[in-house]
């Protein structure tokens, strides 16, 4: 695949990531998107975040985004994108130097290690140029089946010691996951296991999002304590931009 990651820079860009999230959001949860959505997913944040975008240049069509929300931008809205699930109080004192990701969204015939990688090169940099001490965002997982995978996995992430020590964050709506015997077998969503690679915890009890039906799972990376080996090689790429 011959791919690149740029920032979207026109309003063009936005309209396009905005369509593409609400197709593949579509095609792969149950939303609840506004009747006057007009085919694209779009809410406050849009207009005051970055927009990454994964690009196949055989194509030029978007086959991949994050949303990269700065604390200027949910100063400005009033809260975090995560305040609608969780209770954030816990992680206050961290707020003015914490990015948010959120919307992360790669069409299934590209989502894999290596494009996850290639955007978190770029979302790294970002991070290094603006001196962010921490990343914060949310995986998502269907709930469709009435959340017995939800529950497998969240029992699979306990038993890989994948939880925060540190913080333990209150979801607004949990998702109730006691009902269920963790039988069969669950990936861990290639968004999530990004996260867990590069060294990040998961810090809450999964919340359900009413919007795309889903177990919303908050992550937090600590960037001085993202894994050596994923460090170092971001740290090469970035370096000459700084």
């Amino acid at each position: 695949m011959d791919l690149r990651v740029c920032w979207a820079s026109t309003d063009k860009d936005i309209e396009r990531v905005q369509k593409f999230r609400f197709r593949i959001f579509s095609e792969e949860y149950t939303p609840k998107f506004p009747k006057d959505h007009l085919g694209l997913d779009i809410d406050a944040y849009d207009r005051l975040c970055e927009h990454l975008m994964l690009v196949d240049n055989a194509s030029e069509e978007i086959v991949g985004s994050y949303r990269v929300i700065p604390p200027s931008a949910a100063q400005q809205i009033g809260s975090m994108y995560c305040e609608s699930l969780f209770d954030l109080s816990p992680l206050k004192h961290i707020q003015p130097h914490t990015v948010e990701i959120d919307r992360s969204c790669i069409d299934k015939n590209y989502r894999n290690g290596s494009t996850i990688l290639l955007m978190w090169k770029m979302i790294f940099q970002f991070v290094q140029q603006h001196r962010f001490e921490y990343i914060m965002g949310c995986s998502s997982m269907s709930i469709d089946d009435g959340g017995h995978a939800a529950f497998v996995l969240h029992e699979r992430l306990k038993k890989l010691n994948h939880y925060s020590s540190e913080f333990f964050i209150k979801a607004l709506n949990p998702v109730v996951l006691g009902e269920f015997v963790p039988t069969g077998k669950v990936s861990i969503p290639p968004i999530l296991k990004g996260y867990l690679n590069l060294g990040a915890k998961v810090c809450s009890e999964p919340a359900f999002d009413a919007l795309f039906n889903t177990a919303d799972y908050l992550t937090l990376l600590k960037v001085s304590e993202m894994k050596t080996n994923y460090m170092q090689r971001f740290t090469r790429i970035a370096s000459p931009l700084l």
